[in-house]
């Protein structure tokens, strides 16, 4: 058995112990009940906010890849996005799809530093933007958080800003360069292409930073926008503020690679942040399942494209390494 599927395997085993666990505590046919009187209506602008705030992400990119050279337009982009999408949900823990998104951004290696810097910094714009409008929210909200939320939220805003200010000052190349000589060879090249990489990227005009800025803003609060509407197809008394805290712990227990897709740890996190404030453990989890159902719908948009797909796609997930 390869290493790779031992560990999904293991991350298989986790969700369903998880699952098992939520359901000794949340009847399932509670969950059911919750799930059968969704208002559908709600569900559908959800739906399509999916493919809207992933437009805005994927022009917010493309301010990256031109300024570094490439030519690729929102439009391929956008397909870039949801195929990694589809790769990431078909194949459970394919590098988190960020190897899939680099491997087809880069054209099979042909842009491998500039790809590396653009997604690199497109993540870190966007994670700054994230937090901070998280933090905005809990402070906003009405609804009753436990003080740790609040204080772990402001120290990983802290350290995302200082990375975000790291890499536009002229210290982060020595920096990057003194990590990458405590790292593995492998790790130690595509460290150093993206030292070159962020060379370029603090070139940046004021007028980008500016246009980067507004599509990140636009993107987040789109995506929260959808979230709301989740919750108001489940009737859940959560306020549009809600929103922007709750995506933040949900993308934070998503990248967490203990689960298949963060199923049973993203409904252990609402359940357990929920119903404090009053919402019925039910009513949580039914709000796990159905951000999880937007997900995968992200991934069908993904698979849809990868029929008419015509570039090199990654066999496994060694195909972009062999091209360093």
């Amino acid at each position: 058995m390869s290493r790779r599927l031992l560990l999904n395997c293991v991350r298989a085993i986790v969700a369903a112990a998880l699952l098992a666990v939520m359901l000794h505590f949340v009847p399932l046919d509670n969950v059911l009940d919750t799930l059968s009187a969704v208002r559908l209506p709600w569900l559908i602008p959800s739906a399509v906010i999916v493919f809207i705030w992933r437009t805005f992400a994927a022009q917010r990119l493309a301010v990256f890849t031109h300024a570094l050279g490439m030519q690729a337009g929102a439009a391929r982009l956008l397909a870039v996005s949801l195929v990694s999408s589809f790769f990431a949900a078909v194949t459970p823990g394919f590098a988190l799809n960020g190897v899939v998104r680099w491997y087809l951004l880069s054209e099979s290696g042909r842009y491998k530093t500039a790809a590396l810097t653009a997604l690199f910094s497109d993540r870190l714009f966007d994670l700054v933007m994230m937090m901070g409008l998280g933090l905005l929210g809990l402070a906003l909200t009405g609804t009753a958080t436990p003080p740790w939320l609040h204080v772990t939220a402001l120290l990983l805003f802290g350290v995302l800003l200082a990375g975000w200010l790291l890499a536009l000052s002229r210290h982060a190349g020595a920096v990057m360069t003194a990590v990458a000589t405590r790292l593995p060879r492998r790790a130690d090249g595509a460290v150093r292409r993206l030292v070159e990489g962020l060379a370029r990227f603090r070139e940046l005009g004021a007028a980008r930073r500016l246009k980067v800025g507004t599509l990140s803003l636009l993107a987040n609060v789109t995506n929260a926008l959808g979230m709301y509407c989740v919750f108001q197809a489940l009737n859940l008394p959560l306020n549009p503020f809600d929103a922007l805290w709750l995506r933040c712990a949900v993308f934070a227990v998503g990248v967490l690679p203990i689960t298949i897709l963060g199923i049973g740890a993203r409904e252990a996190m609402l359940v357990s942040l929920l119903v404090p404030a009053g919402i019925a453990a039910p009513d949580a989890f039914a709000l796990g399942v159905l951000l999880l159902a937007r997900d995968l719908l992200a991934a069908a948009y993904g698979g849809i494209l990868l029929a008419f797909w015509r570039e090199p796609l990654p066999r496994r997930l060694s195909a972009p390494e062999s091209t360093q």
